[in-house]
């Protein structure tokens, strides 16, 4: 999975797009406007929870705030995403690296790749989720 747009560019969209003002979404996340305004102008990347936390916010998919290329609307992927440790997000950075390789095939239509890539998602965490019932 690649990078497509900075998590600037996309924290500007989603706040178009949710009707909301950099100071709402200070107000909201309790981070000083300064640092919410440093993000927008791409000055500043911010950790993980607060990526996590402006994404619950704005409802959207927490790697489509980050900049890849994947659909812009929450899911249920997006909590089981946010219930791995740092390991297991790795791993699944991994994963999706290496997924998205089958998808250079420009044969296959979107709605297809859309599919296959929530099969192996939902591969990817019911695999995580056994090996973790296992180990108990």
């Amino acid at each position: 999975m690649k990078i497509v747009e900075s998590f600037s560019e996309r924290l500007k969209q989603a706040l178009e797009l949710r009707d909301l003002k950099p100071t709402k979404l200070s107000e909201l996340s309790n981070i000083n406007k300064s640092t919410i305004s440093q993000y927008i102008q791409g000055v500043y990347q911010p950790k993980r929870a607060r990526i996590e936390l402006f994404a619950k916010i704005l409802n959207v998919n927490e790697a489509w705030l980050i900049g890849y290329d994947v659909p812009m609307e929450r899911n249920k992927q997006d909590d089981r995403f946010l219930s791995l440790n740092s390991k297991g997000r790795k791993q699944y950075e991994n994963f999706l690296n290496e997924a998205t390789m089958y998808f250079n095939d420009e044969k296959i239509s979107l709605e297809d790749k859309e599919k296959i890539f929530q099969s192996l998602q939902d591969v990817f965490f019911e695999v995580k989720f056994l090996n973790k019932k296992n180990k108990k």
